[in-house]
């Protein structure tokens, strides 16, 4: 079972996410070193005033950018069993909210703030989370359900779209919005809320309850939804020609969602979509076909997620205006089918609408017969059109033979640090029966090896599940990518382990590939942070507000002026003297997991929080 084939609660909208810009590689010049978070020669020779215009001068697309990231006018469309699904009820239209998370040091039930979304590399090219702190349907007043619970999300199935329409016909060039439009970003998104019973819900909507009531029996309730269609408010040259006038206005992006709530079981990860993988075939799919697929069988009930399989061919003609969707492209006379030993037979018919295709969630439920489900078991699944004669006319996507199925997307590792990663590995749905030989490939984030000599190298090793080091060796000097490789038994692919462990400080995506796969079955992005050890520098250095300002606060005083305009960071009084023990609450380990920390980038190094609350506990120790 999984939130495919159970009860489910499904939505669509529209998603806002309104990051800032400054430290990512869109920049013209890379402006700051996001691993060490300091300012690039370039800017820590400025004055601050002088590197905040240089900034304002080429700002990415949002400088001002607070990374506050919801659902807008999100609503409930329908609800129900796989195969049985209502569009009338109580719960219809009542509108779907992320939460802030809750304040750890009080006792109010208030959420403060909002989720964010944040990069784990920094540079936002390979791993993206969201942070959240709960999830409401209904409005404040008299929520029908309302979760506290701090948590989050990756980036999956991220895939672009190199697809337009002219008069009907595809053409191979980006959606026409004005850079930088994002309208070809297509990603998903699961995160998982366990039961508890804090979790306040009106019993007298029969859809809340039965939600609650099943949840119950399991481990708690998924939420898995896209985001797609985004576009800034304002072009790149648009938002400059504001900061010139003297202005500071943010530039969001806005995009559609689509999504369900459904049940998360015990066995199951907590951000990883469960079932089999469909990936869209980019030699021969019409360009039509964007994203991942995800299929699930159970009881004779075969459901599939296609909330983004497909394209909308044509973009919304307003940036701010989601409260309509266009179909997407028509796929035609669409079947699922299955390759065994080079043949392709032909399982069933897909009854997806391109039209109303987001009042279900993007889900499509089939039941199938003994024979159907047979076949469903003995090979790799394709998504195909058919001809009138039966025969195959295009592959949208086929099934990656193996899965990786893990919630150790973005890790983040302290100097000196171990952790453990887990990893499912499954076979066309299956438990694996056979040995595995995984490459691992580490390869740079972004442009920061170009920007960053230093952080060429691996930052971590790996070892496995007993401890014995992989070995590493250089792939390709030109990419800085390395390569290793283990034998994982097939005893063990079910709860695959992995350690890594701290090497130096940097940014690298990792890719898994299984038994030579022409493209990775999994990639995560490990973070490691700095050994910024200030011990050895004496206190009448280092316990002063201009060392401490220079090498903790300066950099986030200038790259995120969200913050800033809050609680001014280069104010000395403020900071030192007012608000110090907020300070020091935010960036404590009771917040690392709520979208309250400070910084809200987590790009801070455990040796800089260190400095920091040590400087303020010692200007606020009586001397004798």
């Amino acid at each position: 079972m999984s939130y495919l084939n159970s009860y489910r609660i499904n939505f669509w909208g529209g998603i806002s996410t309104n990051v800032c810009t400054a430290n990512n590689d869109d920049v013209n010049q890379f402006m700051v070193d996001p691993v060490k978070a300091m300012l690039s020669p370039l800017l820590s020779n400025l004055t601050d005033e002088q590197a905040v215009q240089n900034l304002k001068a080429n700002p990415g697309w949002n400088y001002y950018g607070d990374y506050v990231t919801k659902f807008n006018n999100a609503k409930i469309s329908s609800f129900g069993t796989p195969n049985n699904i209502q569009e009338t009820g109580n719960i219809i239209d009542q509108g779907i909210y992320l939460l802030g998370s809750l304040d750890p040091a009080n006792q109010s039930k208030t959420p403060v703030g909002s989720p964010i979304m944040v990069d784990v590399d920094a540079t936002g090219t390979s791993c993206t989370q969201i942070l959240v702190g709960g999830l409401q349907i209904g409005g404040n007043e008299n929520p029908i359900l309302r979760i506290h619970e701090n948590t989050k999300c990756y980036t999956r199935s991220l895939q672009t779209i190199n697809t337009a329409t002219q008069e009907g016909n595809f053409q191979a060039k980006s959606i026409n919005i004005q850079p930088p439009g994002f309208g070809i970003a297509n990603t998903c998104w699961q995160l998982s809320f366990e039961y508890n019973q804090d979790w306040e819900y009106d019993t007298s909507n029969p859809q809340i309850t039965a939600l609650v009531e099943e949840a119950k029996k399991a481990k708690g309730i998924t939420v898995v939804f896209t985001m797609f269609e985004v576009m800034t408010i304002y072009s790149r040259q648009a938002i400059i020609s504001e900061y010139e006038q003297g202005n500071a206005p943010i530039n969001p992006v806005l995009g559609y969602t689509i999504g369900s709530i459904g049940i998360w079981n015990d066995d199951e990860a907590a951000t990883c979509l469960p079932g089999r993988i469909l990936k869209s075939d980019a030699s021969n799919n019409s360009n039509i076909c964007s994203a991942d697929t995800y299929v699930q069988l159970t009881d004779k009930v075969l459901s599939l997620n296609m909330a983004s399989t497909f394209i909308k061919p044509k973009p919304r003609a307003k940036r701010d205006d989601l409260s309509t969707m266009s179909p997407t492209a028509d796929p035609g006379n669409l079947y699922l089918a299955v390759k065994n030993s080079g043949k392709t037979s032909v399982i069933c018919k897909i009854p997806y609408n391109h039209t109303t295709y987001y009042t279900s969630g993007g889900l499509v439920d089939i039941v199938l017969n003994d024979t159907q489900i047979e076949q469903f078991h003995q090979g790799d699944l394709l998504l195909v059109a058919l001809n009138t004669d039966n025969s195959i006319t295009a592959t949208y996507a086929c099934e990656q033979t193996y899965r990786i199925i893990s919630d150790d997307r973005g890790i983040y590792i302290n100097p000196n640090e171990t952790k453990n990663l887990n990893f499912n590995i499954t076979k066309q749905g299956q438990q694996v029966t056979e040995d595995l030989h995984v490459d691992i490939v580490f390869s740079d984030s972004g442009q920061l090896a170009a920007a960053f000599n230093q952080y060429t190298e691996m930052n971590v090793g790996f070892s496995d599940k007993s401890g014995n080091p992989i070995n590493f060796t250089l792939l390709d000097a030109n990419t800085n990518t390395y390569k290793g490789s283990t034998i994982i038994k097939a005893s063990e692919a079910k709860a695959f382990q992995l350690n890594t462990n701290w090497i130096q400080a940097g940014l690298k995506q990792v890719s898994l590939t299984i038994n030579g796969a022409e493209s990775a079955n999994y990639y995560m992005v490990v973070r490691t942070y700095p050994n910024d050890d200030y011990s050895t520098l004496p206190e009448t250095q280092k316990f002063t507000w201009d060392f401490v300002y220079s090498e903790v606060l300066r950099y986030y005083y200038i790259v995120f002026p969200a913050m800033s305009m809050r609680l001014p960071l280069n104010n000395e009084v403020l900071i030192s003297q007012q608000v110090y023990q907020v300070i020091k609450q935010r960036v404590s380990k009771p917040y690392e997991n709520t979208t309250l920390l400070m910084p809200i980038t987590r790009d801070m190094s455990p040796g800089k929080v260190k400095l920091l609350t040590d400087y303020f506990d010692y200007i606020h120790t009586p001397k004798s």
